[in-house]
């Protein structure tokens, strides 16, 4: 038989035995290290400033009456004495309410709800009625009205005032309210934009100096318009009028809070709108926050964050929203659809799944506020959310060229009234050095708002420069599900493969041993024999016979 290369048959056995060998220690090695990934305390990938309450705006510290805060903010009796009831609403009125409605900005949210009285119930000790009828005992003070809006219009404010307060206009929107048939007209700056026909909106790239502008010729914009939103509104009652031939009551207020009570494809109202507007938030608020994407969280973000957090509080709101969410939890949308569809996803319920890293007591500072919301701080979660093998890249705005790149995890943060006695233990375990830890690894599931895409700076922006932020989705918890550790049991299927292939290792390093040891002596038999093949340059193939 003919042949062609002299092999020994165990060499090559060997050979590739070995092969075998590196392979499967190299898978072993990949394996280890993708699970040591999941559990191993490495450092975090960001690490972000906490949220802090910033400085409210203005507000009176020790007033008692909204006549004191409006004396020190510079409207004093002198100004309110054009007020006189039952007069059309014209001339002076305009410029006084002008006024008004500038110093509105300045005063706290927390001092307008500590100063108003309600209306609105049975046991309410003001009624309308008794406002109209004793109007100068209740005027120049706040009192909350529910009802529904029923139409609005445009009061345009001579130029010369416009000069001096800084706005050219306002709106009178009518009120029917729930238990009384007096009618009501509010002064305010601030409606929803879904409130508004198409005609009155404009591009928001088109600017105009609205104080240096005369009013308009007459256009649709001063004709009212008719709508029927359900409301809620704090009004500072300012004089009466029958200049519509039935008595009305003129109030001022910052603003009209919206509580849309169904879902809406044309005006963008989800359920998630629906469910926390029945429990007092005014959905208003999300225009405000949708202007502030991608910055941090500020003065027009406070009165929205605050409302949610109030009510995702221990209460029965709370736990009606739960149990909504255990009839129908929900959705879970991808980290790039926060970036892609934020201004659609913003104040809607979503579900994340992720591991909890870090855990923040961020104070409250702010005594009205914490006397509002009978806590005195909240706690911050930094999340970090897996996203398989896809890479992201975050880009602050439009100069940044080059963007940051996320592989396997992206960062998210939850703030949450209280934490699960769970993560509180976690936490505690953290600081006293239990098992050595220097980081948390809690698996969670949390539903909560989506708040905003807030920015920040981090140990990984700060690497570029101050000038760079990080971008992360910001949710208000509403509830924090913990997701059970491995026990004994869980755990020993990864006991069993690692001891099962060690022991494969062992086989086969016993299995080369063994073959080795035999080529070793097969090689020694043929040695003596083995240097005459060496002399035989010229051979060609070697040939047996029987």
């Amino acid at each position: 038989m003919p042949v062609t290369n002299i092999q020994s048959r165990d060499s090559t056995l060997q050979f590739h035995m070995q092969v075998v060998l590196y392979a499967i220690v190299i898978c072993g090695f990949c394996f280890a290290q993708h699970h040591g990934r999941l559990r191993a305390d490495e450092p975090l990938p960001w690490n972000q400033n906490k949220i802090s309450d910033h400085q409210l705006p203005f507000s009176i510290a020790h007033s008692t009456t909204a006549e004191q805060i409006l004396e020190i903010s510079g409207i004093g009796p002198s100004e309110l004495r054009f007020l006189i009831d039952l007069d059309p609403v014209v001339g002076k009125d305009v410029d006084t309410i002008g006024k008004l409605l500038a110093v509105f900005p300045k005063i706290s949210e927390s001092d307008i709800q500590r100063l108003t009285k309600p209306t609105d119930n049975a046991g309410s000790v003001v009624t309308l009625e008794m406002l109209a009828n004793d109007v100068d005992r209740h005027r120049i003070k706040f009192f909350t009205i529910r009802g529904r809006a029923t139409s609005v219009k445009r009061q345009y404010i001579i130029p010369e005032a416009a000069r001096l307060i800084g706005f050219n206009s306002f709106f009178w929107v009518t009120i029917k309210a729930t238990d009384s048939d007096i009618p009501i007209r509010i002064a305010t700056r601030k409606l929803p934009i879904a409130w508004f026909p198409d005609s009155w909106k404009r591009p928001a790239a088109v600017v105009t100096d609205l104080a240096n502008e005369s009013p308009p010729p007459q256009t649709e914009q001063q004709l009212p318009f008719e709508i029927d939103e359900p409301i809620l509104v704090d009004g500072l009652l300012l004089k009466t009028t029958d200049e519509n031939e039935q008595l009305e009551l003129i109030m001022a207020a910052s603003r009209v809070k919206w509580l849309p009570s169904d879902v809406s494809t044309a005006q963008h109202v989800h359920s998630s709108m629906v469910l926390l507007s029945q429990h007092g938030f005014d959905s208003g608020l999300l225009d405000e926050i949708r202007r502030t994407n991608k910055s941090a969280l500020g003065h027009k973000d406070r009165e929205a964050f605050y409302q949610i957090l109030k009510i995702l509080q221990p209460s029965s709101a709370l736990d009606s929203i739960q149990h909504v969410h255990q009839q129908s939890p929900p959705p879970t949308p991808k980290i790039v659809d926060y970036f892609t569809d934020t201004r659609a996803l913003q104040g809607q319920f979503v579900t994340i799944h992720g591991d909890v890293r870090q855990i923040s007591r961020i104070a409250i500072v702010n005594s009205k506020m914490t006397q509002r919301l009978g806590s005195d701080h909240y706690w911050q979660l930094d999340l970090s959310i897996p996203i398989g093998k896809h890479r992201i890249r975050v880009k602050t705005n439009d100069a940044d060229q080059d963007g940051i790149i996320f592989q396997n995890q992206f960062p998210l943060q939850v703030c949450v009234n209280h934490l699960p006695p769970e993560l509180q233990q976690a936490m505690n375990e953290l600081r006293r050095g239990v098992d050595g830890r220097k980081l948390l690894r809690e698996k969670v599931t949390v539903q909560g708002i989506f708040f905003k895409l807030w920015s920040y700076q981090s140990a990984l922006t700060m690497r570029d420069g101050p000038e760079r932020e990080q971008l992360s989705p910001l949710i208000i918890a509403s509830a924090i599900r913990m997701h059970a550790k491995p026990t004994v049991e869980q755990s020993g299927r990864g006991i069993y493969v690692a001891i099962a292939f060690i022991g494969a290792l062992l086989v086969i390093v016993f299995f080369l041993i063994r073959v080795g040891k035999a080529d070793r002596q097969a090689k020694r038999r043929t040695a003596q024999t083995r240097h005459r093949l060496d002399d035989l340059y010229d051979l060609k193939d070697i040939v047996t016979h029987e």
